[in-house]
């Protein structure tokens, strides 16, 4: 049975936990079904998956207008704008609208046989080269992804796809990122994995220093681990504060501990 939308998305503006799919939105004259729940913050913000009746499936966000909705949409569409024209890849955005049934939304294409990045050896072994080129490719147009994790980051086509994008923003404009700032979010990202994943990012940090033109030796290498020690402490602080924050996101289950037992 294909639910009413209109009582899915009030229920969603009031704080509802439980969303009932599939349910239909009409958007820009367009009926798209959604069939499931990618991620929920309640009364905030709530990510599906959707198809329209031609077959095309997309990933459809809708902020809620009261909870800063015009602000979340606007930073999704810059930071969408800044990663492309970067030069990594991200998917495409097909439009947006800043008024439905009292949210903003806004909608990329599905990226089809999509996974994230998992947290396995196996996996940044395949992809370790390609990361570091993309957080490199980033920082060399000044830009950063504020929120690196590795729900951020999807396979897809043997591709890695940056995703979020609400926290990408530009550092610098029209210049690369400063080293300072450049390894600072760098570490950000490999302290999100496991500490022997760590060691195989940094035995190839050649590699991100090589796209940057920067010196790299045993002395740079020292530099660096205390930028990683740094994000690690800091992500074990924000991940205390953030345990109990009201949402779900389905893409990513384990928890902190579990992770890097």
């Amino acid at each position: 049975m294909i639910n009413n939308g209109g009582k899915v998305i009030s229920g969603f503006l009031g704080g509802d936990k439980n969303i009932t799919l599939p349910f239909e939105i009409k958007l820009n004259g367009e009926i798209y079904l959604c069939t499931q729940l990618l991620r929920l913050l309640p009364s905030k913000r709530m990510v599906v998956k959707a198809e329209h009746k031609n077959g095309q499936q997309l990933v459809i966000k809708l902020f809620a207008q009261k909870k800063k909705g015009q602000r979340e949409l606007d930073r999704e569409k810059r930071g969408q704008a800044l990663a492309a024209q970067a030069g990594v890849n991200v998917p495409a955005l097909l439009f947006e609208n800043n008024n439905v049934q009292g949210c903003c939304v806004i909608a990329y294409e599905y990226l089809q046989a999509a996974i994230p990045f998992a947290n396995k050896k196996k996996t940044l072994a395949m992809y370790v080269d390609e990361l570091l080129h993309l957080t490199a490719t980033l920082h060399n147009s000044g830009v950063v992804q504020a929120d690196f994790h590795l729900g951020n980051i999807l396979i897809a086509n043997e591709r890695l796809y940056l995703i979020d994008l609400a926290s990408v923003d530009v550092k610098q404009e029209a210049k690369p990122l400063d080293k300072q700032a450049s390894l600072a979010n760098l570490a950000m990202l490999i302290v999100q994995f496991k500490p022997k994943q760590q060691q195989i990012l940094i035995n190839r940090l050649q590699h991100y220093y090589r796209i940057r033109a920067w010196q790299y030796d045993t002395n740079e290498k020292e530099v660096f681990l205390s930028y990683v020690d740094k994000a690690w402490q800091k992500r074990k602080t924000n991940y205390l504060n953030k345990r109990f924050r009201n949402c779900t996101m389905t893409a990513y289950q384990k928890t902190f501990f579990q992770e890097d037992a």
